[in-house]
């Protein structure tokens, strides 16, 4: 006696993607620097949701997050010339990626009155 299975298909059978963390984000550059200001922007995999970005000033210590739901962020009110670092991580449904490499930036001089 022959027997089919009709939940298969030909191909085999269907399955979900898996489940976990999207991929890191790539090419993480500066689009813009002023004296208080630094634009970045990534490429950013497929399946990413949203995207936190975690930036630090390494001279005082202090660490900042922020998230995005697009592949550029500006972070706003820096120091003038000062040393910042940027790395960003993608987030979907399931988890957070690893962060991006640590970008340096410094911001210009401030323009003295």
């Amino acid at each position: 006696m022959n027997r089919s299975c009709s939940q298969f298909s030909s191909s085999g059978p269907t399955t979900p993607p898996p489940e976990g963390p999207p991929g890191t984000p790539l090419n993480l550059t500066t689009r813009a620097v002023t004296d208080n200001s630094v634009t970045l922007t990534w490429n950013g995999p497929g399946d990413a949701v949203y995207y936190t970005i975690r930036y630090e000033r390494p001279d005082t210590g202090e660490v900042f997050n922020d998230y995005s739901y697009s592949s550029e962020w500006t972070a706003n009110n820096l120091e003038p010339d000062a040393l910042y670092t940027f790395e960003v991580s993608s987030v979907n449904r399931y988890a957070a990626s690893y962060p991006t490499k640590k970008l340096a930036v410094q911001t210009a001089s401030g323009t003295s009155g």
